[in-house]
């Protein structure tokens, strides 16, 4: 199966074209998060949610694109709906960087300045988290020599983001900001941490489809 695809010129090129737009959301997530700490929700955090807005449509259609090649190839059923799994998860990535900017849109949320440093490192290792994933997904089709080595890596981020999530929300509520805004700033930091959740779901399920293959 993995031999047909790593074979097939145009199902490499889209995977490539789907993580370069990927990448280019990721960018734009962690510098609208830059901007949203130093300015809150300003006339550029709206550009930026507008162009993120734009770049996860244009990645979901190239994702409906690779879905309908799967479908196209003789593939066993089994083995389609497996990375059919893999790219769903890694989407629910960038899709969820989506949702944070929205969330923070939305909610119109001010993010005390005794917490910035806490939640760009989330967002820092969330990005390595990120990166991780996506060069696992390249081993799959490729080499496969460090695959659980990234699997790891990933579940080690994902653990560290824990820990920052937890120290964020232990000083949010041991402020003495509105008990509301309490509500609000933790329910962020968690939606932020979840998006290494995401990358570790994403992780589990290159590990099972490593052992199928080495079954």
């Amino acid at each position: 199966m993995f031999f047909i695809l790593k074979r097939n010129r145009l199902f490499l090129e889209k995977i490539k074209e789907f993580f370069d737009m990927c990448d280019s959301l990721m960018d734009n997530f962690q510098e609208t998060i830059e901007t949203y700490l130093i300015h809150g929700n300003n006339s550029d955090f709206e550009v930026h949610l507008s162009k993120a807005k734009k770049m996860e449509h244009n990645a979901d259609s190239l994702l409906h694109t690779i879905e309908n090649f799967l479908y196209e190839k003789s593939l066993l059923p089994e083995s389609r709906e497996d990375i059919l799994r893999l790219f769903e998860k890694f989407d629910d990535i960038v899709d969820s960087s989506v949702h944070i900017l929205r969330y923070l849109n939305t909610r119109n949320i001010t993010i005390p300045s005794n917490i910035h440093d806490d939640v760009t490192e989330i967002i820092k290792v969330s990005r390595k988290a990120y990166e991780e994933v996506k060069q696992a997904i390249n081993e799959l089709f490729y080499k496969r020599k460090n695959l659980l080595s990234y699997v790891r890596t990933i579940n080690d981020y994902e653990s560290i983001c824990d820990d920052i999530q937890a120290k964020i929300i232990t000083t949010i509520f041991r402020s003495d900001i509105d008990k509301y805004d309490k509500i609000l700033l933790s329910d962020v930091i968690t939606i932020m941490a979840k998006l290494t959740d995401h990358c570790e779901d994403s992780a589990d399920v290159i590990a099972l489809i490593n052992v199928k293959r080495a079954i």
